[in-house]
């Protein structure tokens, strides 16, 4: 059985009760010693671990001691210190660790839970629907200004040399791709603002400098896990996230062959197939306007006693002419339609053979 033990209104530390098992907690707050047999005795070994490990190499540590003991109860306490209860948690670190979990520890409550989280921000992370910060002028970017484009969302920083080389790299590949439907959002994870600006003075119209001054602590940066720069991400017309950490020399490749193959499912859209999604989008007006109508008329046309003789045919033609108005519109005219122009397609490719003849 565990037990949590409130430290602080953030921080839990786990105890095992184990039969017959003797638990003794000593030192202050932000020292505290576990003494006792089995998990608790791992638990203090590995809290003795982090507390001496340098910040840098923590989460190397952290992985490590859940790959060593991942049959241990332990690997909770590691889990939701360091991953789970943030959040923007970084979802690839997080699903590494979980991966190597045996069954017993990803079948507790806790880790259900954690496996439902990272389902539902990876479905909100499949997305950027916004970019934060300002651009060099100090305006907010509106993706309702950037319509039908692909996005390259570029992640770099004045004090970082290499993504300074691959912003210079990407002047290159927006003039190989000019022509395509194709912008750059370069988002800098500077905080000194005269830094940024003296870096990002590059002026094209489809070239997008942006800046919100928090460094790491960027949304979309936490939200995607990003932790190492220069890092791309490419985005669809829709801002669905196409590909990422995407390398500049697949860039232009990849870009270009995406826009063929929707160019290719635009022109390659059927006569039937434009029939039928034409028909269909106007299948709600359609019915809305003639069923309010035909409601409208029902108790006329279901009307009795004195003057029913004169309203009640009326209202019934009426009902009648909307009922067969409606079938007309939404069935007979796109078949005569897809008919007639069919039969204008044969013609045409039969005379085209007879000139070619």
């Amino acid at each position: 059985m565990v037990f949590s033990l409130l430290l602080n209104e953030a921080e839990k530390l786990p105890i095992f009760a184990e039969k017959g098992g003797i638990v003794e907690i000593t030192g202050s707050m932000d020292n505290l010693s576990i003494k006792g047999d089995g998990e608790n005795l791992l638990l203090n070994e590995m809290m003795n671990i982090l507390r001496s490990c340098p910040k840098q190499t923590l989460n190397k540590t952290v992985d490590s001691l859940i790959k060593a003991n991942n049959s241990s109860f332990t690997c909770l306490y590691l889990i939701e210190k360091y991953d789970g209860e943030s959040d923007s948690p970084n979802l690839t670190l997080l699903k590494e660790r979980i991966e190597g979990l045996s069954g017993k520890i990803k079948d507790t409550p806790y880790m259900i839970s954690i496996q439902g989280k990272i389902n539902q921000l990876s479905n909100k992370n499949s997305s950027i629907y916004s970019l934060p910060g300002q651009d060099r002028e100090g305006n907010n970017i509106k993706w309702t200004s950037i319509m039908d484009q692909y996005i390259l969302v570029s992640f770099w920083a004045s004090w970082h040399p290499e993504s300074v080389q691959t912003q210079d790299s990407l002047e290159s590949v927006l003039k190989e791709l000019e022509k395509e439907d194709f912008i750059i959002c370069s988002v800098s994870l500077d905080v000194d603002k005269e830094a940024w600006l003296q870096a990002s003075d590059r002026k094209d119209s489809k070239w997008y400098q942006v800046c919100d001054f928090k460094g790491w602590n960027n949304p979309i940066v936490k939200a995607q896990g990003i932790q190492t720069l220069p890092y791309n991400i490419l985005l669809e017309p829709n801002k669905r996230i196409l590909d990422k950490n995407i390398k500049i020399l697949e860039l232009e490749e990849k870009v270009k062959e995406h826009q063929e193959r929707n160019n290719k499912k635009e022109n390659n859209q059927t006569l039937k197939e434009i029939i039928i999604t034409g028909s269909a989008s106007r299948v709600r007006p359609i019915l809305m306007t003639t069923l309010t109508t035909m409601l409208g008329v029902v108790p006329m046309a279901m009307a009795k006693g004195e003057g029913a003789e004169i309203y009640a045919p009326l209202g019934q033609a009426i009902s009648g002419g909307l009922l067969t108005s409606t079938i007309i519109t939404l069935f007979i005219i796109p078949v005569l339609y897809f008919m007639t122009e069919k039969n204008k397609q044969e013609n045409k490719f039969n005379e085209d053979i007879k000139d070619e003849n």
